[in-house]
């Protein structure tokens, strides 16, 4: 793995590794343990609170042979289960929303009209940016939720006043949202130490979490950066990443830029 990719080598493989979140986390332990998951879930926050990772962990959860209020990551159904579920045995689909048109999807509803599926969670769809689809794709939907047996649809997104209120009410919905910054610096802490950052001021990385508005996924991507530069970690050089991460420049002559 690139030593860079922070995002991928500190993804929770595990609900216990999941920072912030307790509500939703125990909500989803508890459609585990009752054997009888909804067959809509629906997870909305903003961007980088842990919605995909909590909805594979869901579904990591429902195949662990060994589930006790989280998953073993020892038995064979853990053990195969890739991130993205590549390989395994699960009939798993991912669908992103934002790179799909209605017709995509419209295809996908009736294909489902067909295909005979058994056993719970057999047949798997995560669909990611779902505040994208419009309501006439959310309309077909509610068939699928109200008479399909033996499926899980998990919807991810950021936007939840683009869902009408017929899908809200077909579906669980749970919230995500931004961890605390105390429980962000162990986290942010580990990451240093286990990469060898060197942290330099006690408040350092409390302005890390500040910057990235306590998104751990902007934390990650704050912390590549400064590892790039091999620089020990300070609030000013913090401030200085993060100025670059957004586009702000507060030195040297301001440009506008001509409209055409």
């Amino acid at each position: 793995m690139n030593d860079y990719d922070l995002n991928q080598m500190y993804r929770p493989r595990s609900f216990s590794e999941v920072i912030g979140n307790a509500r939703t986390k125990q909500r989803l332990i508890n459609f585990i343990t009752s054997g009888a998951p909804p067959k809509g879930i629906l997870l909305y926050g903003p961007a980088g609170t842990g919605k995909n990772t909590l909805a594979n962990l869901l579904i990591k959860g429902l195949y662990c042979k060994n589930f006790d209020g989280d998953v073993c990551g020892k038995c064979k159904s853990c053990l195969s289960l890739k991130d993205d579920f590549t390989g395994s045995s699960i009939v798993y689909f991912y669908h992103n929303c934002a790179r799909m048109d209605g017709k995509d999807l419209e295809g996908i509803i009736e294909y489902w009209r067909y295909v005979p599926w058994y056993g719970v969670g057999r047949h798997i769809h995560l669909f990611d940016e779902f505040h994208r689809t419009r309501e006439p794709l959310q309309q077909k939907l509610l068939d699928i939720l109200e008479f399909k047996k033996d499926i899980l649809l998990i919807f991810c997104l950021i936007d939840f006043q683009k869902i009408i209120d017929v899908f809200r009410q077909r579906v669980e919905i749970l919230r995500t949202s931004p961890p605390e910054i105390d429980e962000l610096i162990p986290w942010l802490n580990h990451i240093c130490d286990s990469r060898g950052i060197i942290i330099k001021g006690p408040d350092a990385l409390r302005q890390i979490a500040i910057e990235a508005n306590r998104s751990p996924r902007e934390c990650l991507a704050l912390l590549r950066s400064i590892h790039n530069l091999k620089e020990p970690l300070t609030i000013d050089l913090v401030k200085e990443v993060a100025q670059d991460r957004q586009g702000t420049c507060t030195d040297g002559p301001e440009y506008a830029l001509a409209e055409n």
